[in-house]
């Protein structure tokens, strides 16, 4: 029998309170934004390939954001993984960026996204839509106090 390799996740712990959960298929990426989120915004940052991993560190931690693509060669897509988080109650309030370079923005938003950023973007951006999500999570506002409908781009 095969045995499964999951990968475990990056942890890189900084100073910051603010926990930030990243999936992505792409190992470049997902160094990238380990490396800005970290240094720009002084995160925790959590990053994984593996969507299942993802998952269940959203509901372990509770992160003050969660960022995911939405398609890669693992299941459960960028669409099941934002379900997931809303339908259950641990993680229906964390703030999901989604990054994407696939063009159905209006269908993540629909399904409970936050924010949605076109690829390409400029990092700057990344980092002033990460810092208002999460800065909207620990002051306690909902998420979903604007209509996500909104949320193309930051």
């Amino acid at each position: 029998m095969a045995q499964v390799n999951r990968p475990n996740l990056d942890r890189r712990e900084t100073q910051c309170g603010a926990t930030i959960i990243v999936v992505d298929d792409d190992q470049h990426m997902l160094d990238l934004y380990q490396d800005v989120l970290r240094s720009r915004i002084g995160a925790n940052v959590l990053a994984t390939t593996d969507p299942f991993v993802a998952l269940q560190a959203a509901v372990r931690r509770s992160p003050d954001l969660f960022i995911t693509d939405l398609f890669g060669p693992d299941e459960p897509d960028g669409f099941d993984r934002i379900r997931y988080l809303r339908d259950h109650t641990a993680t229906s309030t964390i703030p999901i960026l989604v990054i994407t370079g696939n063009g159905r923005y209006r269908d993540a938003l629909e399904v409970g996204a936050d924010r949605v950023m076109k690829k390409p973007f400029k990092l700057d951006t990344m980092i002033e839509c990460a810092k208002l999500l999460i800065s909207r999570n620990m002051t306690g506002k909902v998420s979903g106090e604007e209509p996500r409908t909104n949320g193309l781009s930051c």
